[in-house]
């Protein structure tokens, strides 16, 4: 087969575009506890009786009430709900979208689909923050349906996977791990620039700081107007499909010469629609998949359920260790830099170390997946017997330590692959299921926390405890796909 050559201009663009609305979303993320917990605040205390026939003092929606008078079993068991409902939305859309924008982007090309994700994330934060800002008007349960604007474009996973797309078709295997880690060490960066303006900003005007957030999703329209017009994988899949006609080929006539002149919304509508057979028969294929590919995309399911336990974070250190929300996002700030630190340090210890002595670059992707995983566990275990502010952060140090853990284990699953199109299968497949382990862990760790609070030491821990379990099920996982990495090597 001819292998395809991707323009490298395709690559800094894709980049920027992710890296903007990463940042973007990470300022804006950083409001939703703060804003959900005032609305609920504001509405526990308007709610309340006033006790001896005095009367209740009623604040302006608007003017922020006392962090500490925020802090209440109830209050916290409803923002600890509303977040983790909230979280678990967010993601439905993207379990029935990846399929059919996969194919779309096929199709219609990258550029149009990433234009589409651009404008879709910049309606959904306005929409946000129009229900945030006028709580008399809306209730604040109203964010729920903020992920119905990802329908347009398949929402950031989408985003994600086709910017994960371009950097699997331009590297060279022994360099793809570089590349990935480099790339979320930028937005690492990025994150923590927006951690600090936002811990700053939090402190003076929240709507200013969530209108700086939505201004940088909005960039995120133009830079990807700076893509390639074209689709790098629609040749190889056209050709594939004229080669093959099965019953999932005929069901998709889009791929035909004239299907390449798609413009108007009426037409997308119609291809989206038509497509949504595309995500049955991704599941099927994914189920049926070798039994590598089937480990490999039970470990993306994991680890998205274990990395969902920082739902908890903020209100956990907020709850146990008296700090605001603001100081919490200063803290998180400080993990950036820890990540950052790692993820430009692990290219040089893999190629300078690690490579020469194990020759497979497969080998030490998995080596440095265990690592970092064994560093998580350590981590969350510190953190759930943490007694004070000092502990910790000294445990969530050791917790950043495992940074590297999705890029060496995607640059793993990526070496085990063979042709371009099973690298996009699985790319696709090992979306879907980090959704499935998003929309998981918005509910268990959210329902666990929500099920501790105010009992007894260990039960107030259940969060850490089951995700530590789910831990120690990766790595056995992680242990048994020793087998696959033995035939891997660099020629």
């Amino acid at each position: 087969m001819i292998k395809l050559q991707l323009p490298k201009s395709a690559i800094v663009p894709s980049m920027i575009t992710a890296s903007l609305c990463a940042l973007g979303f990470v300022i804006i993320g950083t409001t939703h506890i703060y804003l959900i917990e005032q609305s609920i605040c504001h509405e526990y205390y308007s709610n309340l009786e006033p006790l001896n026939g005095g009367t209740l003092l009623l604040v302006d929606p608007k003017i922020p009430i006392e962090e500490e008078l925020c802090k209440l079993p109830e209050i916290q068991a409803t923002v600890a709900g509303i977040m983790g409902t909230f979280n678990f939305f967010s993601l439905v859309p993207t379990l029935f979208l990846v399929g059919p924008w996969g194919r779309l982007a096929q199709i219609l090309g990258k550029k149009m689909v990433v234009t589409l994700n651009g404008i879709s994330a910049f309606t959904s934060v306005c929409y946000y923050i129009t229900i945030c800002y006028f709580p008399q008007y809306f209730n604040i349960r109203w964010i729920f349906a903020t992920p119905l604007f990802d329908i347009l474009g398949g929402g950031q996973m989408m985003l994600m996977t086709l910017s994960y797309s371009y950097f699997a078709e331009e590297a060279e295997p022994e360099a793809l791990s570089g590349i990935l880690y480099r790339f979320t060490t930028v937005q690492l960066l990025n994150a923590f620039l927006a951690m600090i303006f936002s811990s700053y900003m939090l402190r003076i005007n929240v709507w200013l700081l969530a209108l700086c957030g939505v201004c940088v999703i909005f960039l995120t329209i133009p830079v990807a107007l700076l893509l390639p017009a074209h689709s790098s994988t629609y040749t190889s899949v056209a050709s594939s499909l004229a080669e093959d006609p099965t019953p999932a080929s005929e069901t998709s006539s889009l791929l035909s010469h004239d299907s390449l002149k798609i413009s108007s919304a009426r037409h997308i509508i119609k291809a989206l629609l038509s497509n949504f057979t595309h995500s049955k028969q991704l599941y099927t294929s994914l189920l049926s998949s070798r039994r590598s590919t089937s480990l490999t995309l039970l470990v993306s399911f994991f680890l998205t359920l274990t990395g969902g336990i920082r739902v908890i974070f903020v209100q956990w250190a907020s709850i146990h260790h008296g700090w605001a929300i603001a100081d919490v996002t200063a803290l998180n700030s400080f993990e950036m830099i820890v990540s950052s630190a790692i993820l430009l340090s692990l290219p040089v210890l893999s190629r300078r170390y690690l490579l020469p002595r194990l020759i497979s670059a497969s080998k030490v992707d998995l080596l440095l997946s265990g690592v970092c995983l064994s560093f998580h566990f350590i981590g969350l275990l510190c953190m759930a017997l943490s007694p004070s502010r000092i502990p910790y952060i000294m445990s969530i140090s050791v917790y950043t330590l495992g940074t590297g853990l999705p890029d060496s284990f995607r640059s793993f699953a990526t070496g085990v692959m063979g042709e371009k199109e099973e690298v996009e299968k699985l790319y696709l497949g090992m979306g879907l299921m980090s959704t499935f382990g998003g929309m998981a862990a918005s509910k268990v760790w959210s329902w666990l926390f929500v099920y501790g609070l105010g009992k007894r030491w260990a039960a107030e821990r259940a969060p850490f405890w089951g995700v530590l379990g789910v831990v120690c099920v990766m790595g056995l996982i992680l242990w048994r796909l020793r087998s696959f990495a033995k035939g891997i090597r660099i020629v």
